[in-house]
């Protein structure tokens, strides 16, 4: 009897892990500038960051005629992990970055701090990442990718 009531004592502790899920929504909206001028539509996606594989992608809106931006998801994450929202997007301001008919640019992430992922799948707060200038901008690394991306840069390109 003993040993029934220490297992379920025990069990009892991890309960609230279990019960839990990482479930968070999240809203963030911002405007991207370019040389002070509006970022016109440029395509920007929301993901989740994953510990293992690959990132889940979210949403996908285009900034408006003004540069403005706005969107919101809500994700389940695995038990005991909280989702690690960002906004990912190319930044083709740059136009020394031609090479014949591509241009190519670097992609920046922008992480959702912890708390504006609200509990659930409503949220509750608006992240809101204001004007950002991107001839002045870096991508934010998390994990690994502070190593990978140390020795590699990671580009998009397109036609031009």
């Amino acid at each position: 009897m003993q040993q029934l009531t220490l297992f379920i004592s025990i069990l009892s502790l991890f309960i609230p892990i279990f019960v839990s899920a990482g479930d968070g929504a999240f809203h963030v909206r911002g405007k991207l500038l370019c040389n002070g001028k509006p970022y016109e539509n440029a395509e920007i996606e929301l993901y989740e960051k994953n510990i293992i594989g690959k990132d889940t992608h979210l949403v996908t809106t285009n900034t408006t005629s003004l540069g403005f931006f706005s969107m919101k998801a809500a994700v389940s994450e695995w038990i005991g992990f909280s989702p690690n929202p960002y906004i990912h997007f190319a930044n083709f301001c740059d136009p020394s970055n031609t090479i014949r008919s591509m241009q190519c640019a670097k992609t920046i992430k922008i992480f959702i701090p912890q708390e504006f992922v609200s509990d659930g799948h409503i949220p509750k707060m608006i992240f809101n990442i204001g004007d950002v200038e991107l001839t002045k901008i870096e991508t934010e690394k998390y994990g690994l990718e502070k190593f990978v991306y140390s020795i590699f840069s990671q580009k998009q390109c397109r036609d031009i």
